[in-house]
């Protein structure tokens, strides 16, 4: 009997039954590998038609995203692991810092960063200290803009004095 088996890219590859053993101890057909021939209407998980050719151990299902996730951020049984700190976070404080006390220009940076930073903490599946970082980075790049908005107001009306006070003279 001929026989048709799905790779991983969907695509079909007819084997004959005697080479079905051949190509499950290769690890070509694995348990949930799809099976059809000319007796189904329907394609069937290789375990489900075939299962003498997998023995008795069978390989656990793949863990889903919630199983990977308690287990990496201590789910049940498991110590809890610190989640990374986003270095975006990060680099919104450090340019937001760096803005307000030396250069306001970084400010802009500081926001940027600092946007992107938030989002990325409010999708995180985990808290994070991301979010708390990315806050203050937002916050000292829109004083350092605020501050660099005001010197250059100041600086505006004193060169306007200026040439005012020389077109008099």
């Amino acid at each position: 009997m001929e026989w048709y088996y799905a790779d991983e890219f969907d695509q079909q590859h007819p084997i004959s039954d005697g080479g079905l053993a051949g190509l499950v101890a290769a690890g070509t057909i694995r348990p949930g590998t799809l099976l059809w021939n000319g007796t189904l209407t329907n394609w069937v998980p290789a375990i489900q038609l075939r299962p003498e050719l997998f023995g008795s151990s069978v390989a656990p299902p793949v863990l889903t995203a919630d199983q990977r996730r308690d287990i990496a951020y201590g789910g049940p049984g498991y110590p809890a692991a610190v989640p990374p700190t986003d270095p975006m976070a990060i680099t919104a404080l450090v340019l937001g810092l760096i803005s307000l006390f030396c250069f306001p220009l970084l400010g802009i940076g500081a926001v940027i960063c600092g946007h992107i930073a938030r989002k990325r903490a409010r999708e995180s599946p985990v808290p994070t200290s991301a979010d708390g970082l990315a806050l203050a980075g937002l916050i000292c790049g829109y004083l350092s803009l605020v501050v660099l908005a005001f010197i250059i107001v100041v600086y505006g009306f004193v060169i306007i004095a200026a040439i005012a006070g020389s077109a008099s003279l």
